[in-house]
């Protein structure tokens, strides 16, 4: 019984295609994030419209802080939605953002990161998903926080949720 459910469900999640998904032009996105790291309290916020049926262009805000060094970014991004006809779309896109680093003992850092992406969205209802995000980010600056030390690169694991309208 238990493999007959699991089986029903798997076809449902994956089978039956996409109704009235909200990923057409005019269509707007809120999403939230946080960051799968080492990382105290981390997350990021990003408000998108489609300006193109599966295309998005939008603002984002991040966050990240630890005993050490609190990170806060600002910038813009882009992002194409990828049809498979199901509820899961995948995606990938990229950014530009502005970033500062403050440390306890005074020092500071700042500096334009540049940061590719991709990830799936996996659409709970037409106006709600659930996303996991792969990125990596490069800054021309020690921005990014790795443990105890700052670095110029960073490589970060998200899940976040959206909603759509």
């Amino acid at each position: 019984m238990y493999r007959l459910l699991l089986f029903i469900s798997t076809f449902f999640a994956l089978a039956l295609p996409a109704q009235q998904l909200k990923i057409h032009k005019g269509d707007f996105e809120v999403a939230t994030s946080a960051m799968l790291s080492r990382a105290e309290l981390s997350g990021n916020i990003r408000l998108g419209a489609f300006v193109q049926d599966y295309v998005q262009i939008g603002l984002a805000l991040g966050y990240q802080d630890t005993d050490f060094y609190s990170r806060g970014s600002f910038g813009a991004f882009a992002l194409s939605l990828v049809e498979t006809r199901t509820y899961f779309l995948p995606y990938y896109g990229g950014g530009l953002y502005y970033s500062t680093l403050d440390s306890p003992m005074g020092d500071s850092f700042s500096g334009l990161d540049f940061r590719i992406f991709g990830g799936i969205k996996y659409y709970v209802t037409d106006n709600v998903s659930l996303n996991t995000e792969l990125g990596v980010g490069y800054s021309t600056d020690y921005t990014y926080i790795e443990g105890s030390k700052t670095t110029q690169s960073d490589i970060s694991l998200r899940v976040g949720i959206s909603y759509f309208w």
